[in-house]
């Protein structure tokens, strides 16, 4: 009984500023009305033109990794903020995690001890299912070790909350860092770690191949969302080689 009609009112009444909100939500609709509707599915999967984004949605998409000054001042800031020692402690491994692995924060949450052993991080991808693997460095792996207090299974989480939820209290921990820090930016959180990651791999010559490995991504996505960064990179890189000069009496 849904005509188009009904799905452009519908659409029309949303009130989300975010074009990147909006696509999202319109392609949760375009999968309900695949499963729900056969016989006018093509009439109004047609009327769901494309949302485009502003310049302002895309400046928010941009990568924002911390600057190595940056970093030294919020791992400053954890025993501020988080006075507790064992607390602090699991705060200061945490970041160091996702700063040197690029892991999603949802992935970091839920790092299991077999996912570190022998020193390597092997996981498959809480959202793509795709592999992860890195080879850690010998300080963090001890780090992590140490920071699960005798847990049997879980690095960062009890094992006993929703994975939802344990995620959404390290995230409120870490936006209360960040503020407190004054490092806080609005709608970018534990994602600048892995903007941050993908930042340092670049400055030390890794491909996007080995960034996309690295992340459990394909090249194809770390291309597109790290344009920018690897650009950067690659001038930085140019400006570093030796090039042909005809000097003034040439």
């Amino acid at each position: 009984e849904i005509t188009p009609t009904d799905v452009v009112e519908y659409r029309a009444s949303w009130k989300w500023k975010s074009g990147v909100t909006r696509q999202k939500a319109q392609q949760n609709l375009r999968g309900f009305l695949r499963s729900c509707c056969t016989d006018n599915l093509k009439s109004l999967l047609d009327v769901l033109r494309p949302i485009k984004l502003s310049k302002a949605d895309n400046a928010r998409l941009e990568p924002q990794p911390f600057t190595e000054e940056e970093l030294t001042k919020l791992l400053a800031q954890v025993s501020k903020t988080f006075p507790e020692t064992e607390k602090a402690a699991r705060v200061t491994a945490l970041i160091h995690c996702q700063v040197a692995t690029g892991l999603a924060i949802r992935d970091t949450v839920q790092l299991e001890r077999t996912n570190l052993a022998d020193g390597w991080l092997r996981i498959k991808r809480q959202k793509t299912g795709k592999p992860v693997r890195q080879k850690l460095d010998a300080s963090l792996h001890r780090e992590l070790i140490k920071v699960t207090n005798g847990n049997p299974k879980y690095v960062f989480w009890n094992g006993t909350s929703l994975p939802e939820s344990a995620t959404g209290l390290w995230q409120k921990d870490l936006k209360r860092l960040m503020q407190d820090a004054g490092l806080w930016i609005k709608g970018n959180l534990s994602h600048r770690f892995r903007d941050t990651a993908v930042d340092f791999w670049l400055g030390q010559g890794w491909s996007l191949g080995d960034v996309a490995d690295a992340l459990g991504d394909s090249i194809a996505i770390v291309e597109r969302h790290y344009k920018s960064l690897e650009s950067k990179r690659s001038e930085e890189r140019l400006a570093k080689l030796p090039v042909r000069s005809w000097g003034a009496s040439q």
